[in-house]
């Protein structure tokens, strides 16, 4: 009776989960996950995560990019996983170095991950050597595919929210730009709510009125505040928990040089319009540097993680779901790429 109903239970699921592990070219080990459609698998695909300390489940919570929307799941390599296993594909995921072993963790930057990257495609085509192969890269991971696919038969890369300038003007944008003109946009509506704290200095707009005026100035008391903030953060990026990491970005050769290596016949690209981490422009005004004519996809009112930005006036990060629309599209062009 027990095993019917087991037979039962996997005959109504879209998938199963098969654990793995990657040998990477240093031999580390890391904890990977194939997760498996009930089918023959259509393609095959890698998940690459976004930036941080970050499991391959892809929980990217934190300080900068908030929690959930509406207290939802966060995981969102295992959230594309899924479904992608209900469209056919299998897809393999896997934990950074230095989720498991903290020796590892001040190696967590670019030449290793790229080159974990690669180790955990490999693997993926040895296991579906006959299938077509693609790579979702989200944000730091979006950077990571298109570094690897320099070198490996990549069928195509599907590209969420990647970073297509150079670190610092990242930095710029999201600690500086982004608030701003959030708050200059806002600046009436928030003057008389006592409850708007201002993105990142958690203070009311008031707190900014030094010289006690009645009055915001955003040339002497708005943007110094921000820019203030934004020394401290690169105070941060100089600490040894950091420094690598940042080190690394820095290093990185322009996307323009990057552009030119990649190999992969197709290319999607899908960016949030209320996203605070990078402009929605750059996506636009970078696409002539693929190797091929990207395909562009663009979602009004979510933010870096393709879910609805929180607060009073779209202050507040979050850091998930990806929305249906998003997930809708990416499954309908990998479906139609891999075939």
């Amino acid at each position: 009776m027990q095993k019917l109903i087991l037979v039962l239970l996997l005959s109504l699921s879209t998938s199963f989960a098969h654990a793995d592990q990657i040998i990477t070219k240093d031999g580390q080990k890391l904890t990977a996950t194939f997760m498996m459609p009930t089918g023959t698998p259509k393609a095959a695909v890698l998940i690459l995560q976004g930036s941080g300390n970050v499991d391959l489940d892809g929980e990217v919570s934190g300080p900068f990019l908030g929690n959930p929307y509406l207290g939802q799941s966060g995981k969102l390599s295992l959230q594309l996983a899924e479904h992608l296993a209900a469209q056919g594909m299998a897809t393999l995921r896997f934990s950074k170095r230095g989720v498991e072993d903290a020796i590892q963790l001040p190696n967590q930057k670019f030449p290793f991950l790229v080159d974990d990257a690669k180790s955990a495609f490999q693997l993926m085509v040895e296991k579906f050597p006959s299938l077509k192969h693609g790579v979702i890269g989200f944000s730091e991971g979006a950077m990571v595919a298109s570094l690897m696919s320099d070198e490996m038969a990549v069928d195509g890369l599907f590209l969420l929210a990647p970073l297509t300038r150079p670190i610092d003007s990242v930095f710029g944008y999201q600690f500086i730009e982004w608030p701003t003109k959030l708050v200059m946009d806002h600046m009436a509506a928030i003057s008389v709510n006592e409850e708007f704290k201002l993105p990142f200095l958690g203070a009311s707009l008031k707190a900014l009125d030094s010289n006690k005026d009645g009055k915001i100035s955003t040339q002497d008391e708005l943007m110094p505040a921000y820019q203030n903030y934004y020394f401290a953060v690169r105070g941060l990026l100089g600490t040894p928990a950091l420094s690598g990491w940042y080190e690394s970005l820095k290093a990185l050769p322009s996307f323009a040089e990057i552009g030119a290596k990649m190999k992969s016949p197709a290319v999607f690209v899908y960016q949030g319009m209320e996203d605070a981490q990078m402009n929605w422009l750059w996506a636009l005004e970078d696409a002539h540097v693929y190797p091929v004519k990207p395909t562009l996809h663009f979602y009004l009112g979510v933010g870096h993680c393709f879910s609805p930005m929180d607060g009073l006036m779209g202050e507040v990060k979050t850091s998930g779901p990806y929305a249906s629309e998003m997930l809708d599209q990416l499954g309908k062009d990998i479906v139609e790429t891999l075939k």
